[in-house]
């Protein structure tokens, strides 16, 4: 079946089924998601941005949140 079947398929469905496939590619999109982030973090893509968190975490240059939204 192409990409194009299951697309006019889709729109053929009735409003209920219409929502559990939405809702069903919603959560296959955001595990997709989280196993690129997981991915990514093992291997190492976001060491170099943590090291520069780190550092400035240590040179003071952050305020914890509760300040941050105080000012607000």
């Amino acid at each position: 079946m192409s990409v194009q079947e299951i697309k006019a398929a889709i729109r053929a469905l009735p409003d209920a089924d219409f929502q559990e496939v939405s809702c069903a590619v919603d959560e296959m999109e955001a595990e997709r998601f989280d196993q690129s982030l997981d991915q990514a973090a093992q291997s190492g893509k976001f060491d170099p941005w943590l090291k520069k968190v780190d550092a400035d975490i240590d040179a003071g240059c952050v305020k914890p949140l509760n300040e941050v939204f105080d000012d607000a």
